[in-house]
């Protein structure tokens, strides 16, 4: 073999660069797995050779995480806003927001069980279990049941009452824990057909207010803006509530938490 054929063999050995600008012989050639083409060590990535399929393969296999909102609804039906924070109630196991968090706020199940079992018990003995011959015992314990009972119709009450929403549960720069709403049993004009219902409204509100957004909120016939039409009316064991009076002044002079008023026309 001569010396002319012994170095053509040896440059036909290897493969040059697919890279227009490069067309280097590379003995070690490299094979791109996005376009299969071979390149040299310095142009084998695809981004060195401008390889055409770069764009379409990193589209199809990278996916953005799309933006989540980590929000919480408070588990109080009344409760309709959603919360950065959460706080898990150790009682119920439910989720509620900063604001109705402790259980009297929420109303909470456990709560009311520990209230009635406290009622079945008088001064520490079962109930039924005759009293020690004190004289006066049997009338406190008597006292202290009703007035537990009173607090868990009064909690029941809270659970299921209605009302608007933007009213606080709590004043806000008055006294610390001072209550905003006040709860009671509504019975609605007997020509309404509609059963008794349990409300909150502000007690910074007036009489008048209170009759006209029930009226609203039951689509019930309101005409107290008109001079000579029939009034509805608030009434409370019969008698009926000016409509000026703020329910402030009237809270433990007429009426007390949970008192069943009565919606009546004229």
């Amino acid at each position: 073999m001569t010396s002319h054929q012994e170095t053509r063999m040896e440059v036909e050995v290897g493969e040059h660069c697919f890279f227009p600008q490069c067309n280097r012989l590379d003995f070690l050639p490299f094979v791109c797995d996005l376009c299969h083409q071979t390149f040299c060590k310095y142009h084998r990535v695809p981004s060195s050779h401008n390889c055409e399929h770069i764009d379409t393969n990193i589209i199809s296999t990278c996916t953005l995480p799309e933006k989540q909102e980590f929000l919480f609804h408070c588990s109080l039906p009344s409760c309709k806003k959603r919360h950065v924070t959460s706080v898990v109630c150790e009682s119920c196991e439910q989720s509620y927001c900063i604001q109705h968090r402790h259980q009297e706020d929420h109303s909470c199940p456990a709560l009311i069980v520990a209230e009635q079992h406290s009622t079945r018990t008088v001064r520490g003995r079962p109930l039924g279990q005759p009293a020690k011959a004190t004289g006066t015992s049997g009338v406190k314990g008597g006292s202290s049941s009703k007035h537990t009972s009173g607090k868990v119709a009064l909690m029941k009450l809270k659970m299921r009452a209605v009302g608007l929403d933007s009213i606080p549960q709590v004043c806000s720069g008055v006294v610390a824990g001072e209550v905003d709403r006040v709860y009671f049993e509504v019975e609605l004009p007997r020509t309404s057909g509609l059963p008794n219902t349990s409300m909150f409204v502000s007690k910074e509100w007036c009489v008048g207010r209170t009759v006209d957004y029930i009226a609203q909120r039951f689509k019930l016939k309101n005409d107290n803006h008109k001079a000579h039409a029939q009034k509805l009316c608030l009434y409370c064991e019969g008698a009926v509530l000016g409509m000026s009076h703020k329910l402030q002044d009237l809270i433990h002079t007429v009426i007390t938490m949970g008192t069943t008023l009565t919606l009546e026309y004229e």
